[in-house]
C-alpha cells in the first residue's frame, strides 16, 4: 500500500516537474492545483487506512479549479458527497444531505452532455433511495453501503486518472504557442 500510494501520489507531480524543467510545460498555479488534487486522490484511493471524510482533502483544490473544469469539479463534489452516504445514514443526516445534493445539482450550469448527467444523477438517487424503499436482507445488513462503495470506487479511480493527466499535461507550451 505504501509503495503504490507513493507512486500514485508523486508520479503525476514528478512528471509535471520533469516537463517544466525540460521546458515542455509552463509552471503554473493551475498545474500545482491539479497535482495536489491527483496526489490527495491517490492517498484516498491507495492508502492502507482511510476515513470517508478524507475525500474532502481531494476536493479542496477543486474549489480553485472550478472555473477551469466546472463539470468535472461539480461532478467530483457530488461523487465525494455520495461516497460519504453510509456515514451520513449512520449519523441520521441522509435526508438533509440528499436535499442539499438535489439543490446543488439543480443549480449546476447547463451540461454539454445532459443525458450522461441525468443518468448519473438518477443512479445516485436510486442508491440513496434504496434503504428507504426496501430494508437490506437480514443476511446482508451492509448491502447498501457496499453498493455505494462499489459505485464510488471505480469513479474515483477514473477521477484520479483524469486528474493525473491534467496535472502532467496542463499548460503545455505547445498548446500556448
Amino acid at each position: 500500500a505504501a509503495a503504490l500510494t507513493f507512486v500514485a501520489a508523486f508520479g503525476p507531480a514528478g512528471w509535471r516537474c520533469y516537463r517544466v524543467a525540460a521546458g515542455r510545460a509552463a509552471p503554473s498555479l493551475r498545474g500545482l492545483l491539479w497535482s495536489l488534487h491527483a496526489g490527495a486522490l491517490a492517498f484516498f484511493l491507495f492508502s492502507y487506512h482511510v476515513h470517508e471524510k478524507g475525500i474532502i482533502v481531494a476536493a479542496a483544490p477543486l474549489a480553485a479549479l472550478h472555473g477551469d473544469a466546472p463539470e468535472y469539479a461539480a461532478g467530483f463534489a457530488l461523487l465525494a458527497a455520495f461516497s460519504m452516504l453510509p456515514l451520513l445514514h449512520f449519523e441520521g443526516l441522509a435526508v438533509a444531505y440528499g436535499a442539499l445534493c438535489a439543490l446543488y445539482a439543480a443549480t449546476l450550469p447547463r451540461s454539454r452532455r445532459p443525458r450522461a448527467r441525468v443518468a448519473g444523477l438518477a443512479a445516485f438517487a436510486l442508491v440513496h433511495a434504496l434503504p428507504a424503499l426496501a430494508p437490506p436482507p437480514a443476511r446482508y445488513p451492509d448491502l447498501y453501503p457496499a453498493l455505494a462503495a462499489l459505485a464510488a470506487g471505480p469513479l474515483f479511480g477514473l477521477a484520479w486518472l483524469y486528474a493525473s493527466l491534467m496535472a502532467a499535461t496542463c499548460d503545455d507550451k505547445a498548446k500556448a504557442g
